[in-house]
């Protein structure tokens, strides 16, 4: 009779487990697709009205609903309801709704490194890395001293352009300027991938 209950017991403990391994793979698969982190498929729109897949539908409501929880910046000055809606739509990955509040916060007065930094990003998460280089550029030309815009400049490079020379002409630039910077030590590993791509 023990082994039969002790087999019982064991049954028990299984199905517990598989029912907590099968709940929470489930809670991660819906996080994953409902994350702010969830990309649409590059796909150009049709000229003609055509059903979409449920997963763009389903991409396409997220995104409304995010935008519908955009801050409210009815009661902002212009140029702090632009710089905030910019800022609001970068860290939701809505990249060009960040660049063109980002040009308006600009056009109205809010133009400082930071806030050239942050269009420079972007563009280059959007993928217009000249665009971004430009905004690096001025952003550096404001404030020698911005550690940021040096940093993703070397960055894009680096990572985007695939041009280590750059990047290490950049890196070694920010490691002169900035000797006590709490990026060191991600510039100087930086610095040694770069020249690892360039002795290939």
């Amino acid at each position: 009779m023990s082994d039969r209950q002790s087999l019982s017991a064991f049954q028990v403990i299984q199905l517990v487990l598989l029912g907590v391994i099968a709940f929470s793979t489930g809670g991660i698969l819906m996080w994953l697709l409902l994350s702010n982190n969830a990309k649409p498929p590059e796909v150009s729109a049709p000229a003609t009205s055509v059903a979409q897949p449920a997963d763009q539908s389903a991409f396409e409501a997220v995104r409304e609903h995010q935008l519908a929880q955009a801050p409210n910046v009815s009661g902002m000055d212009p140029k702090q309801a632009a710089l905030t809606l910019a800022n609001w739509s970068f860290d939701h990955k809505a990249w060009s709704e960040a660049i063109s509040q980002y040009e308006k916060a600009i056009a109205l007065g809010s133009d400082n490194p930071d806030v050239r930094t942050d269009l420079g990003s972007a563009y280059r998460f959007s993928g217009q890395f000249e665009k971004a280089i430009e905004q690096y550029q001025i952003a550096n030309r404001q404030n020698p001293q911005h550690e940021n815009s040096l940093f993703n400049l070397a960055s894009l490079y680096l990572q985007n352009l695939r041009q280590p020379d750059k990047a290490i002409a950049l890196l070694e630039d920010f490691e002169r300027k900035f000797p006590q910077s709490g990026a060191l030590p991600r510039v100087r590993e930086m610095l040694n991938e770069a020249r690892n791509q360039t002795q290939r």
